[in-house]
């Protein structure tokens, strides 16, 4: 009898603990956002929350000053992709120097314009959808590779 009893509550212990778990990961998916498309506001918003110095310029894209430095955020695509941008005047900048750049960095460009300044560029591709999270890294991804390309171009 006791055995009997032994086995369902280990048996009850297993399916209280697959439960749990269960639902510990579910209610942690269900909290991350998917984001498959955006406007302009949602994510200036998203950005001052973070603490970014954002504002809408006089074209009405989003200019975002960094450490002094103009870039801006292009949403693109019908709002289903965000476009890092941001171009400079540079003696120093040589085509070798940006194709090095490119040869070492994933998920970015860097290249010289019409008017011969070094740019940079970085997409994040929204459709099909990614968290908050996801367009949170690729922010501070975007700000991690300015301060690289600045040594590079100057």
């Amino acid at each position: 009898m006791m055995k009997i009893f032994r086995e369902k509550v280990r048996a009850m212990s297993v399916f209280a603990f697959i439960v749990m778990f269960y639902f510990m990961h579910s209610s942690a998916l269900l909290a991350q956002t998917i984001v498959s498309s955006t406007t302009l506001r949602e994510i200036q918003q998203l950005m001052q929350n973070e603490g970014y110095a954002v504002e809408v310029d006089r074209d009405g894209d989003l200019l975002w000053k960094i450490d002094g430095y103009r870039t801006w955020m292009f949403i693109q695509n019908d709002g289903e992709s965000l476009q890092f941008y941001t171009t400079f005047t540079s003696k120093q900048a040589t085509l070798q120097k940006l194709n090095d750049f490119n040869a070492e960095h994933k998920y970015m460009r860097t290249f010289f314009n019409k008017k011969g300044n070094p740019c940079l560029e970085a997409d994040l591709d929204l459709a099909g959808g990614v968290t908050t999270d996801r367009v949170l890294d690729y922010l501070k991804t975007c700000k991690w590779l300015l301060s690289k390309w600045l040594i590079v171009i100057n």
